[in-house]
């Protein structure tokens, strides 16, 4: 299973079929719930041989919901589904976007590539 997919299939639950994307929402109405992720980086995690035997990708995750809503109980949620699928979530940061009144928790995480 790709990145991407593990991604997806532990968070869908979240916001829904068809509410999580690569890098941004493609609907010009965005739904009361989504989830965008990009990655960060990509870096060599073992080395053997002057060659990487395996590979980490850095990514963040971002949940939105709009309103002013309280996410503390389900920031904790999606980290442990995120660890749940062999994610090491590294930090959690919420915002308030007033002037797209939606909440913003990006999640910084980190993954082996299998």
């Amino acid at each position: 299973m790709t990145v991407n997919e593990k991604i997806e299939q532990a968070l869908t639950k979240y916001v829904g079929e068809g509410r999580i994307w690569p890098m941004v929402c493609p609907d010009q109405n965005q739904p009361e719930k989504y989830i965008v992720y990009n990655p960060e980086t990509e870096t060599p995690a073992l080395r053997a041989d002057d060659c990487a035997q395996e590979w980490a990708d850095y990514m963040q995750i971002h949940y939105f919901q709009k309103g002013n809503a309280n996410v503390l109980r389900l920031k904790r949620q999606i980290a442990d589904d995120l660890e749940a699928v062999d994610f090491s979530v590294t930090e959690i940061q919420t915002d308030y976007e007033k002037d797209t009144g939606y909440t913003h928790v990006t999640f910084s995480c980190n993954i082996a590539e299998d």
